[in-house]
């Protein structure tokens, strides 16, 4: 956490001696691959979510508390002296606080998916949604103005902000998978299983396209 507020003090530094909080998005309904990362995208239970064990329950509480904690509205003027001070406070803030509830949930949730194979198949797909949310929370931060007419340092900026979303992001996908090969042969959940595909896969998609750009500044600088 203090690694990643580090990093982002010293890309706005940079920028400066250089010369809606997210981004647009699908609206959500059961069963989205498209949508934002919330709770509403997930596809319909087999079963009456009372019958759930206790643990389960008690798990799915902890991540809609986590998901009802916004992240910070970004500051009206996109200088890099005021993103640097709203990561500094505000978002500082938000990650600290979201990371505490996201280890409290996914905890519930890996006793939660003791109990049967149906509620393994949910505790993957919600612990995804919930590391999915942070990793594109940070990826959604933008560029300081000063960098508009700077390609390679823009560049690179976008860079530095996916690596730091890339552990929560590759987290995710790990737990779609599992979530999409335990719900592949469980006949009454078979559904769930095209859904965390789905995401899994519109990750791997985002992941393949940062490491693209990255080896191709790479290969450009080496010229």
């Amino acid at each position: 956490m203090l690694h990643f507020i580090i990093a982002l003090t010293i890309l706005f530094s940079a920028a400066c001696a250089t010369t809606s909080s997210h981004r647009g998005s699908r609206a959500p309904y059961p069963g989205s691959v498209l949508a934002r990362p919330s709770l509403n995208v997930l596809p319909e239970l087999d079963v009456r979510y009372t019958s759930l064990s206790e643990e389960s329950q008690q798990a799915w509480t902890s991540a809609e508390a986590l998901f009802d904690i916004d992240a910070p509205l970004l500051p009206e003027r996109r200088d890099a002296a005021s993103l640097n001070a709203w990561s500094a406070s505000h978002f500082r803030v938000w990650m600290q606080q979201k990371l505490s509830m996201l280890d409290v949930a996914r905890q519930d949730f890996d006793v939660a998916g003791a109990k049967s194979q149906r509620e393994r198949i949910v505790a993957a797909a919600i612990v995804a949604l919930m590391y999915e949310e942070v990793g594109r929370t940070i990826v959604s931060i933008p560029v300081p103005d000063e960098l508009s007419s700077q390609p390679k340092a823009r560049t690179n900026y976008r860079q530095a902000i996916y690596a730091e979303a890339r552990p929560y992001l590759s987290y995710a996908q790990r737990a779609y998978d599992a979530c999409a090969q335990n719900a592949e042969f469980f006949s009454p959940m078979t559904h769930w299983s095209g859904f965390c595909a789905g995401r899994a896969k519109r990750l791997h998609q985002r992941a393949s396209k940062a490491d693209s750009s990255t080896s191709a500044q790479h290969h450009h600088a080496m010229k």
